[in-house]
């Protein structure tokens, strides 16, 4: 049985943290300059690291012949939040046409949710028929790198007017969230296949992570001073934003932890899931500061995910698999 690194658990609840710091932002219209340099440097990495969080959790759960249980699972909490949210994003809609683009790309943030069930439908897909684990290895290399440098285009072109792109052209389960997934799949398993103690030591990881999180904030800083304050719209520097992520997911992998007394993923999946719910509702009693909204989208779904461990459209850990974000077993 592979081993279970809690720090994963951690970062997780960093993770959530992250998003709901940068809605709260948004949200608030207030957006200082720290708030774009850290936003466009930082904060717009969490979502894609939750992907490559994600694809590595789903090797180990295609290993052990459970990806049907949980596709399944993700897919019902996918659809039940949709429902929950419907009040909010059913007002835009005008048609049947507009309604089901909707739900294959995700209303709100639960765009991320349709991004991996499609990302996870496209990595069954190229592992589907390989003659063995190597053939398999060399398809998700292969696909991460078409399907990243397509998205790395799609954000340059659409940013610089050489093509029409809406949105979901190049935030979705394709262009954005699979090249993280998969990347995520090919680290669990070289992991696996090499051991822990096979990585460059912790002091090496994370030297190179802080060279990277400078790297990102000049790149930032260098937007602002180029384009101006537009958040989320400059595209990224393709090695940064992967480097990033990879380089977090595998200094946190080397850190010694104790495994945490509360189940962390389950709360890291009712914070994203519920904290566009409460900072809404705070926005409806008028409250605009951003770190009131912050806090209330933060601490309020983690104390109901800590009174409430057994909603059944969250899952158990060890009873059912789990909604993204949390890792997949």
């Amino acid at each position: 049985m592979s081993p279970r690194y809690h720090a994963l658990d951690y970062l997780k609840i960093l993770l959530v943290s992250g998003v709901v710091l940068a809605h709260a932002g948004l949200m608030s219209n207030h957006i200082p300059q720290w708030g774009y340099l850290v936003g466009n440097g930082l904060l717009r990495a969490t979502v894609p690291t939750f992907a490559l969080l994600t694809g590595a959790g789903l090797f180990h759960t295609m290993r052990r012949g459970r990806l049907r249980r949980w596709s399944a699972a993700m897919l019902s909490v996918y659809l039940i939040w949709c429902v929950i949210y419907a009040p909010i994003w059913l007002r835009d809609i005008t048609g049947p046409a507009q309604l089901a683009q909707r739900l294959f790309f995700g209303p709100m943030h639960l765009w991320y949710l349709a991004a991996m069930l499609l990302a996870t439908a496209i990595l069954a897909l190229v592992l589907h028929g390989a003659a063995d684990a190597a053939s398999g290895r060399r398809r998700v290399i292969a696909t991460v790198l078409v399907t990243g440098l397509a998205g790395s285009f799609l954000q340059f072109a659409g940013f610089f007017g050489w093509l029409r792109l809406e949105g979901d052209e190049i935030r979705n389960g394709l262009f954005l969230i699979y090249p993280f997934a998969g990347l995520g799949y090919l680290l669990a398993d070289w992991v696996e296949r090499h051991g822990r103690d096979a990585l460059p030591s912790a002091k090496v990881l994370w030297l190179g992570l802080a060279i990277v999180i400078a790297l990102r904030l000049g790149e930032a800083m260098l937007d602002m001073a180029v384009f101006g304050t537009s958040l989320g719209t400059v595209p990224e520097f393709p090695p940064l934003a992967y480097g990033f992520s990879a380089l977090l997911f595998l200094a946190f992998i080397r850190l010694e932890v104790p495994a945490p007394f509360v189940d962390l993923s389950t709360i890291s999946a009712v914070t994203y899931l519920m904290h566009m719910g409460f900072i809404l509702l705070l926005l409806h009693f008028g409250i605009r500061n951003p770190w009131l909204m912050f806090w209330g989208g933060l601490l309020l779904p983690m104390l109901i995910a800590v009174a409430l461990p057994r909603l059944p459209w969250l899952g158990r850990r060890r009873a059912a698999p789990a909604p993204v974000p949390r890792q997949p077993e």
